[in-house]
C-alpha cells in the first residue's frame, strides 16, 4: 500500500473540509524510496511545505510513520497523547502517528508549515529520547540547522535515487540530532556553560556579518585566546571560527532562497568581502555554488501542494 493510501486509510476525521475543498487537496508529495535505503537509512517517506487556514483539519492513528512539523509563519495546534500544543513560528514537533492525533488551523490567517514523514529501523529510538521528558514540541534556537535543512532537503528530494536517499538520510539525522540538543536536560545544560560561551555563541548568529577575529574576542571578554577557542570548542563542539562560518553560510543559504540579492551583495551582508573566497567557501560547506544553490529554488507556486 503506498503512503498516500496509508495516509488516508489511517483518518479519523470526514476528508472533506468544505464542499470544494478536501483533506486531499493538502496531501505531502509522496517519495520513491530504494530498498537498500529502507532497510539501511532514515529515509523521507514523503513532504510538503503547505499553507493552510481555518477550517484546514485532520485526525489520525495507528498510521507506521514520524512526523516533523515545522513552522515558519502563521498559527497551528496539534492535539496528541491527551496534551495541546501551539505551533507557532520556530517550533518543531516530532511525533509518532501511530498514536491517535490531530491538527488544525488555528484561524483564517495563513499558516505556513513543513511536513517530513519519515521512518528507517531508529527512528523510534530517537523518538523515545527525544519525548522522555513529556513533550513532542521543542523552540528552534536562533541560528540552528533545522530551517535550512528542511529547506535543502525538500529540494534535493525531487531528484530521486540510491546516491539522493543517502544524503537525505544524512540530513534527517541532522534534523533529529539537533531536536534532540535542542530538548533541555537531555544534554549539558546551558547554564553549566561559561556566560561568555554563550555570548559569543549568540554574538555569532545574530551579527555574523561582523569580522571577528580570537585576538578581538580575547580583548572582549579579557580571556586567553587559546582558552576561549579550547572551551568553545569543549561545549559547543565545533571551533568558533568553524562556527561562526556555518552561521555565515546559512544566512546566505536563507538570501539565495529568499530574496534576489546578487551573490555579491550576499558575499557583504554575511561578512565575507571576498566573492571568490566566499563561493568557494560556499560550495565547500554545501556542495555547490552560490549560483546554482538558487538555481534549486523552486517556483512558489510549486511549494504547495
Amino acid at each position: 500500500m503506498s503512503f498516500t493510501e496509508t495516509f488516508l486509510n489511517s483518518l479519523l476525521s470526514r476528508q472533506a473540509l468544505t464542499p470544494a475543498v478536501s483533506i486531499t487537496d493538502y496531501l505531502p508529495r509522496e517519495l520513491p524510496v530504494s530498498s537498500v535505503c529502507r532497510d539501511m537509512f532514515y529515509y523521507l517517506e514523503a513532504f510538503g511545505k503547505q499553507e493552510a487556514a481555518y477550517p484546514y483539519y485532520y485526525q489520525s492513528a495507528g498510521f507506521n510513520s514520524y512526523l516533523i512539523l515545522y513552522t515558519f509563519s502563521g498559527r497551528g495546534l496539534l492535539e496528541y497523547e491527551g496534551r495541546q500544543y501551539s505551533l507557532t513560528p520556530g517550533t518543531a514537533a516530532f511525533l509518532s502517528c501511530a498514536g491517535q492525533h490531530s491538527v488544525r488551523a488555528d484561524s483564517a490567517v495563513p499558516w505556513s508549515f513543513y511536513q517530513l514523514y519519515i521512518n528507517g529501523s531508529r527512528t523510534a529510538k530517537y523518538y523515545s529520547l527525544y519525548s522522555n521528558d513529556g513533550s513532542i514540541l521543542s523552540a528552534v534556537q536562533a541560528g540552528s540547522m533545522i530551517p535550512d535543512t528542511i529547506c535543502r532537503l525538500s529540494l534535493d528530494a525531487s531528484f530521486p535515487s540510491l546516491e539522493q536517499d543517502i544524503l537525505n538520510s544524512g540530513y534527517i539525522t541532522g534534523i533529529l540530532t539537533s531536536l534532540l540538543l535542542n530538548k533541555p536536560g537531555l544534554c549539558r545544560a546551558n547554564e553549566q556553560i561559561p556566560s561568555y560561551i554563550l555570548d559569543i555563541k549568540r554574538s555569532f548568529e545574530t551579527d555574523y556579518q561582523k569580522p571577528y577575529t580570537l585576538k578581538q574576542l580575547s580583548q572582549t571578554y579579557n580571556r586567553n585566546q587559546y582558552r576561549i577557542a579550547r572551551e568553545f570548542s569543549a561545549y559547543v563542539h565545533i571551533s568558533p571560527i568553524k562556527y561562526l562560518l556555518e552561521c555565515r553560510i546559512r544566512a546566505a543559504q536563507r538570501m539565495l532562497l529568499e530574496t534576489d540579492a546578487s551573490i555579491t551583495e550576499i558575499s557583504a551582508a554575511v561578512g565575507i568581502y571576498n566573492v571568490t573566497h566566499f563561493i568557494n567557501l560556499f560550495k565547500k560547506q554545501t556542495g555547490v555554488t552560490p549560483l546554482n544553490y538558487r538555481k534549486q529554488r523552486p517556483d512558489q507556486a510549486s511549494l504547495y501542494l
